[in-house]
């Protein structure tokens, strides 16, 4: 479960009964850390302690995706030892999911 934005379903908060029946809906949220690309041969190459270095640097804020589309960026945060991701920017065009 997470927050959502303007209330629940069940607080009539002005969401309407055909999106309020939604509100339980799953979706896939993904947070991208990074990309790169590499050789088939360095991949197969690839076994336990390799190193895959990524395209962005520490600091550099994190693309959160839902269903696959980006939703927000994000800076990486410890919250009692689990990692975590706090939402600096939220992208235009969010209510598009």
């Amino acid at each position: 479960g997470g927050v959502v934005p303007g209330g629940g379903a069940s607080d009539g908060g002005g969401i309407p009964p055909n999106i309020a029946r939604l509100m339980d809906v799953n979706l896939s949220v993904t947070i991208e850390l990074g990309r790169t690309t590499h050789t088939l041969e360095s991949v197969l190459q690839l076994g336990e302690q390799s190193l895959v270095e990524l395209d962005k640097q520490v600091g550099e804020p994190v693309d959160i995706l839902v269903n696959g589309k980006i939703f927000a960026r994000g800076e990486v945060v410890t919250v009692s030892e689990n990692f975590g991701v706090r939402i600096t920017e939220l992208m235009a065009g969010v209510s598009e999911l």
